[in-house]
C-alpha cells in the first residue's frame, strides 16, 4: 500500500463546475439577472458560458467577484455569446474570430471553450435560413477545432440535435450533423449530455445544448438542470 500510495499522482487542480446556459435574446436586464443568481447559487460555477442573449446584459449583472469576458466572431459587432470567471489560477484569453461565436479561456493546461452556433450571422436577418452559409461558418470551428491539443473541453448551444433527425427542421441540417460524426466523434471526442436540453410549449424539444471533451476521467459529474426555467435547460 505504501508503494502504492507512493506511486499515485498527486492531482493537479482541485474540482470545479464549468457551465453553459443559454438565454432567450429578448429578454430584460432584471430577468438576465435573476437567471445569474438562480444559476450561481446552484452550482458555484468557477467558467459560467451564456450564450444568445445580449453580453451587456451580463455584464451588468456580472457579481462582483467574477470577471466578464466577451466572446469574439470575425467581422462582427453583435457577438452574443460571453462567460463569468471565478478562479485563483492564472489564465488567458484567446481570441480567436472564427465565423462561429467562441469564448475561450486557458488555465494550465486545460483549454475551455464556450460557443453559439447562432442561424444568423451576427443576428444578420439577411443570412437567416440559409443552411447552405451555416455550414461554411461551422467548418470554420471544426477546423480550429482539429488543431487542438491537450485537454479540452468544449460546450454551449450547437443548435441541432446529433440523434436521428426527428423534424424536417432537423432533417435540413443533415451536414453539419455530418461532419460533427467523421471530424469529431470519429476522432475520439465523446458527447456527455444524452437527454433534451430545450423544450418549448408547441415544438418539438431538442439536445441542442452539447458538451464535448476526449478526457473521461477528468469529468467527475455531468449536470443537465432547468435551472432558469427558460425553454433552455443549463448543462456542465
Amino acid at each position: 500500500m505504501k508503494a502504492y500510495n507512493g506511486n499515485k499522482k498527486p492531482a493537479l487542480a482541485p474540482s470545479f463546475n464549468v457551465m453553459h446556459q443559454n438565454i432567450p435574446g429578448k429578454k430584460s436586464k432584471k430577468q438576465v439577472g435573476v437567471y445569474l443568481d438562480s444559476i450561481m447559487k446552484r452550482f458555484r460555477p468557477a467558467i459560467l458560458f451564456i450564450s444568445e442573449v445580449n453580453p451587456s446584459l451580463v455584464e451588468a449583472n456580472a457579481p462582483s467577484d467574477y470577471t466578464f469576458i466577451r466572446g469574439t466572431l470575425r467581422g462582427k459587432q453583435n457577438v452574443r455569446v460571453c462567460a463569468l470567471l471565478k478562479v485563483t489560477e492564472k489564465y488567458e484569453i484567446k481570441e480567436l474570430n472564427l465565423d462561429v461565436p467562441t469564448v475561450v479561456i486557458k488555465i494550465q493546461n486545460w483549454t475551455f471553450v464556450g460557443l453559439y452556433r447562432e442561424w444568423t450571422f451576427g443576428g444578420d436577418p439577411a443570412t437567416k435560413n440559409k443552411r447552405d452559409l451555416e455550414l461554411e461558418r461551422y467548418k470554420s470551428l471544426i477546423k480550429y477545432w482539429r488543431s487542438l491539443r491537450g485537454k479540452t473541453l468544449i460546450m454551449g448551444d450547437f443548435n441541432f440535435d446529433p440523434r436521428t433527425p426527428r423534424t424536417p427542421h432537423q432533417r435540413t441540417l443533415k451536414e453539419i450533423r455530418g461532419i460533427m460524426e467523421s471530424e469529431v466523434l470519429d476522432r475520439g471526442w465523446k458527447q456527455y449530455i444524452q437527454e433534451i436540453t430545450r423544450s418549448q410549449e408547441g415544438q418539438e424539444s431538442g439536445l441542442l445544448d452539447q458538451i464535448y471533451c476526449k478526457h473521461d476521467d477528468f469529468i467527475e459529474h455531468v449536470y443537465r438542470d432547468n435551472t432558469t426555467g427558460t425553454d433552455h435547460y443549463c448543462v456542465g
